[in-house]
């Protein structure tokens, strides 16, 4: 389909019928016709309404917006992709997708089933990856122009925390694909970012003890809002960014711009191959911790990684397993 100068731009927003979604939908229509897609399911991947897209589409008509619904399953690689077959069908463009739907079932190694594992990754990764699979194979077939790609990953995706470590997991691997894709797509003038936010969503819900506390007894709960993080968003998706394959972090009133894992150390063997004995020495000149600035709902703290208390739990059952054989 030609595209007509002068068409309004179109955005896809998935997991658009609530928190972060429907706060990134209402902000990015106030200059583009909004997609809204939602499953309507709960924070855990199960149950289905048309419900919420559709109080999200008539709320930003009501606005004098226009909106789209549809409720697809975005972790069904067929629906993802007639999804942006559909959007060009009536649309004839797409030129902003925010990949926001994610789920989190929370579980400790040991007593996961494969399918906590399973519905997290179709949701969290998989669904993101077919509808940026799809788009950029539309987008081959037409000239290059100013378009956005928002993923969203987590604080916990570059600094995984327990229980939640299959939900780290998944976002980490948003972070990853937004720096790949970023230099595959800018060819076609596509820039390629991520957000790792902090707002009161119900996945907080779902959240870490000590999270959650700290959300929920904050003063002037305002700046947990999520419409807070869907400015950030817009910026991102507009024309003004200047930024491709960056993570950006969101607390309240802070932004923080993520740096990717370095490879600071680098111990040589003057080229001979190595043995157990000489990693064992080479290493032993290094800390057993890595020290970083982590982002946290209270603000950003510098930690180290493992935590003292981890190592300190090694050391403890390393000395009782010797005391225990001699």
């Amino acid at each position: 389909m030609k595209l007509m100068s002068g068409v309004r731009r179109v955005a896809l927003v998935t997991g658009a019928g609530r928190g972060l979604g429907r706060a990134h939908a209402l902000a990015l229509a106030r200059t583009m016709t909004v997609v809204v897609n939602d499953l309507g399911g709960d924070p855990h991947g199960n149950e289905r309404s048309d419900a919420p897209a559709q109080a999200v589409a008539d709320e930003i008509r009501t606005a004098g917006g226009d909106s789209h619904v549809n409720t697809s399953d975005i972790a069904d690689w067929s629906q993802a992709t007639s999804l942006v077959d559909e959007i060009y069908e009536r649309f004839g463009r797409l030129d902003v997708i925010v990949n926001n739907a994610g789920i989190s079932r929370a579980g400790l190694l040991g007593n996961l089933e494969e399918q906590d594992w399973d519905r997290q990754f179709e949701v969290n990764v998989k669904g993101a990856v077919a509808l940026v699979n799809a788009a950029a194979w539309r987008w081959r077939q037409s000239p290059p122009a100013p378009r956005a790609i928002v993923n969203t990953s987590s604080p916990a995706g570059p600094h995984p925390i327990a229980p939640i470590g299959l939900y780290s997991a998944t976002k980490a691997a948003i972070a990853a694909l937004t720096i790949s894709a970023a230099q595959e797509l800018a060819v076609l003038g596509v820039r390629v970012n991520a957000i790792a936010p902090i707002a009161n969503t119900r996945l907080i819900d779902h959240a870490p003890d000590d999270v959650r506390g700290l959300m929920r007894s904050a003063e002037g709960l305002s700046i947990f809002a999520p419409e807070n993080v869907a400015e950030l968003v817009s910026y991102l998706a507009s024309p003004d960014c200047q930024f491709t394959g960056r993570l950006f972090g969101i607390r309240a009133d802070e932004i923080y711009l993520f740096s990717e894992w370095s490879a600071d150390l680098c111990f040589s063997n003057a080229g001979k191959p190595w043995t157990h004995t000489e990693i064992a020495k080479a290493l032993g000149k290094a800390k057993s911790e890595a020290h970083r600035w982590t982002m946290t709902a209270s603000g950003r703290w510098e930690l180290s990684s493992p935590s003292k208390e981890t190592l300190e739990t090694l050391l403890t059952i390393s000395k009782e397993d010797i005391h225990s054989t001699r």
